[in-house]
């Protein structure tokens, strides 16, 4: 009988753990001409859901090169959802210090920087969303921008 409770035990504890990993349900990206993002280009990203309800996570990850001329980065984010409602948000965020060197890539030239664009984000329609990123920089040119990638994550 104690095996049997102890095995028990385990087999559910197994299973509250694996049950509850994030799942990475979409991820894709948008590569700019010359690694520069030009003043109101858009980056366009669709991605599909299944299902209704559930808690998202949203992650931008930028990569970028020691071109990059600022400490940080400003862009405008626009949710369109399956039914037509839109969602607008403005992001200002830091990419650097100005006391760091690009410490963790330094060798390849290339960093990345992980942005959390919504947290716990619920999504109340099936179907397909679209996400239409602008650079809202103060130049007309945002040298050292290689690529932005979306992540989207199921809690």
């Amino acid at each position: 009988m104690r095996h049997y409770l102890r095995f028990s035990v385990l087999i559910l504890t197994s299973l509250l753990l694996f049950s509850c990993q994030p799942e990475t349900i979409h991820e894709s990206s948008y590569d700019f001409k010359n690694s520069s993002w030009n003043s109101f280009e858009k980056a366009r990203f669709t991605f599909t859901l299944d299902q209704s309800g559930g808690q998202y996570d949203l992650y931008l990850n930028i990569i970028y090169t020691s071109d990059y001329p600022a400490e940080y980065i400003t862009f405008a984010s626009q949710m369109k959802t399956p039914g037509g409602e839109e969602r607008l948000r403005n992001f200002h965020e830091r990419l650097r210090t100005k006391d760091e060197i690009y410490k963790a890539y330094k060798n390849t030239g290339v960093f990345e920087k992980k942005i959390l664009l919504g947290k716990d984000y619920s999504f109340q329609e099936k179907g397909t969303y679209k996400l239409i990123l602008e650079n809202r920089m103060s130049k007309m040119q945002t040298p050292g921008i290689k690529r932005i990638e979306l992540e989207v994550i199921k809690h």
